[in-house]
C-alpha cells in the first residue's frame, strides 16, 4: 500500500511540474533619448474635443523598432471614437530609446511595452486621477501574451 501511495505522490508531482510554467521576466527599465513635448501634444489634441476640462487616455502595446522608436497598437481608448487613438499614434513617433535601452530590450524577454498616454486640456476633470487609476488596474495585463497551453504528458 505504501508503494501505491508513493507512486501516486510522484505522479502528482510530475503532473504538477508539467502544468507549471515559468513566469515571464519583466522588460528592463527603459530610458528615452527623445519623447513628445508639450507642443507635440497641443498640435495633436483631437480637434473638436479640446475644450477646457476635456480629457482622454490611450493604452498602447509597443515594441521597439530598428530605429529605436516604438511601433504600437492601441489596446484601450477612452473616450472612444473622438480621435485620441490617432492623436496618440501621431505623438508616439516622437519616442526614441537610448542605444543602451534598445540593446537591453533586445537582450531581454522582449515583452510588449505598455504605455499609457493621458490627454488633458486644463483644468483636469474632477475625478480624473481616480478614473485613470481604475483604467491602469483594469488594463495592467492587457499587453501580456496569453499563457502558453500546458503540454499534456503522454499517458
Amino acid at each position: 500500500m505504501r508503494i501505491l501511495v508513493a507512486i501516486g505522490a510522484i505522479a502528482l508531482c510530475v503532473a504538477g511540474a508539467a502544468l507549471a510554467r515559468e513566469e515571464p521576466q519583466a522588460n528592463p527599465e527603459l530610458e528615452y533619448e527623445r519623447q513628445p513635448t508639450g507642443p507635440d501634444y497641443a498640435r495633436n489634441f483631437p480637434p473638436g474635443y479640446n475644450a477646457p476640462g476635456s480629457a482622454g487616455l490611450v493604452v498602447l502595446c509597443c515594441r521597439p523598432n530598428a530605429e529605436r522608436g516604438l511601433s504600437c497598437d492601441v489596446a484601450f481608448e477612452a473616450p472612444r471614437n473622438v480621435g485620441f487613438s490617432q492623436a496618440t499614434l501621431n505623438i508616439v513617433r516622437r519616442f526614441r530609446l537610448t542605444p543602451e535601452s534598445y540593446a537591453a530590450y533586445q537582450a531581454g524577454p522582449r515583452l510588449p511595452i505598455r504605455r499609457t498616454i493621458h490627454w488633458i486640456m486644463n483644468p483636469k476633470p474632477e475625478g480624473w486621477d481616480d478614473y485613470a487609476a481604475q483604467v491602469r488596474t483594469a488594463t495592467a495585463e492587457i499587453c501580456e501574451p496569453p499563457p502558453a497551453s500546458p503540454t499534456p504528458s503522454p499517458n
